[in-house]
C-alpha cells in the first residue's frame, strides 16, 4: 500500500483511482481529472499532462468520446476522405467547384469574420460555418455565383452553425443582416429560405466536427505524457509571458490553426486530422 502512494499515476495531487494499477487494460483514464493513463508495466505508467481548468471530474471515458465522434462524422460525412470530392452525377466536374470556390473564399472569410465579431460569437462557431462551406462548396458550386448569393448561403450556414455551437444564446435577429454590405441590402425571407437550402445541404446533420472542434477534443484529453517534459522546468514563454508547456502548446496550436484557416491547404486539414483518429 505505502508503494502506491508513492506513485503519480495521474494529475490528481492524490491519486485515488488505485484500482488503474491492478487491471489488465494497457490504458485507462482518471474519472477525477480525466488524465489518459497507458501502462508500460505493472509500475510504470504515464499519463496526459492537462491545465488545472480542464481536470475536471467526468465518468465518460475520452477513448469512446473519440470513436463515437469518428463513427458519427465517418457516417454523416462518409465523402470526406476523398478531398471533398462526393463524385455525385450530375455535377460538374469537382476540380472546377474548387476552384470556382477557392477564388471566392477569402470574400467569404472576410464576411464570415464580421459576423462573428459583429454578434461576439466564439470560435466554435466560426469554425463550424467554414467547415459547412470548405465542404459543401468545394464540390457543389456549379457555376460562380454572385456576391449577393453567396452572402446568402454565408448568412444561411451561419445560422445553422449559431444554432448547434450557441444554444444559450438568443438567434440573432434577422433584420441585422440585411446591410451586411453596403452596396445592397438583403431580404430577410431570402435569408429565411437560404438558411432552410443550407440545412438540407448538410442533411439537417448535428454531427459534424470543425478542426477547432477536433483540436479543441483533442487538446482537452491531452497530448503531452508526462515523461515527455523536464517536470523541474515546466515553463515556458509565449509572448512574453509565462505559461505551461501544456497552455503553451494549446496557444500554438490554435495560432497555427488561424494562420492556416485563409490558405488552400485549411481545406485538408479536418480531412486529414479525421482520418488519422
Amino acid at each position: 500500500m505505502s508503494l502506491l502512494k508513492q506513485i503519480k499515476i495521474c494529475n490528481c495531487v492524490i491519486t485515488t483511482d488505485k484500482d488503474t494499477i491492478k487491471r489488465k487494460e494497457d490504458y485507462s483514464f482518471c474519472k477525477k481529472c480525466g488524465s489518459i493513463m497507458f501502462k508500460k508495466n505493472s509500475w510504470n505508467i504515464i499519463y496526459t499532462l492537462k491545465s488545472k481548468k480542464e481536470q475536471t471530474s467526468n465518468g465518460t471515458n475520452p477513448f469512446n468520446t473519440i470513436k463515437s465522434m469518428k463513427k458519427n462524422f465517418e457516417n454523416n460525412y462518409p465523402h470526406l476522405i476523398n478531398g471533398y470530392n462526393m463524385n455525385n452525377k450530375g455535377i460538374n466536374d469537382p476540380s472546377k467547384s474548387m476552384e470556382i470556390y477557392c477564388k471566392n473564399r477569402n470574400l467569404l472569410l472576410l464576411y464570415l469574420k464580421k459576423l462573428t465579431k459583429l454578434f461576439d460569437f466564439n470560435d466554435m462557431v466560426f469554425y463550424q460555418c467554414l467547415f459547412f462551406m470548405d465542404y459543401v462548396f468545394s464540390h457543389q458550386i456549379k457555376q460562380e455565383l454572385s456576391e449577393k448569393d453567396l452572402l446568402y448561403y454565408l448568412i444561411g450556414y451561419f445560422l445553422c452553425s449559431t444554432k448547434m455551437k450557441e444554444t444559450e444564446l438568443n438567434e440573432p435577429p434577422l433584420l441585422l443582416f440585411v446591410n451586411i454590405k453596403e452596396d445592397f441590402l438583403l431580404n430577410v425571407k431570402k435569408i429565411q429560405y437560404y438558411e432552410v437550402l443550407c440545412l438540407k445541404s448538410v442533411n439537417y446533420n448535428i454531427f459534424s466536427y470543425s478542426a477547432y472542434d477536433w483540436i479543441i477534443q483533442l487538446i482537452g484529453n491531452g497530448i503531452i505524457f508526462n515523461c515527455e517534459i523536464d517536470d523541474k522546468n515546466p515553463i515556458i514563454m509565449v509572448n512574453g509571458h509565462k505559461n505551461s508547456i501544456v497552455n503553451g502548446i494549446k496557444k500554438l496550436a490554435l495560432k497555427m490553426l488561424l494562420n492556416l484557416t485563409p490558405k488552400t491547404i485549411f481545406l485538408n486539414i479536418l480531412r486529414c486530422n479525421w482520418h488519422l483518429v
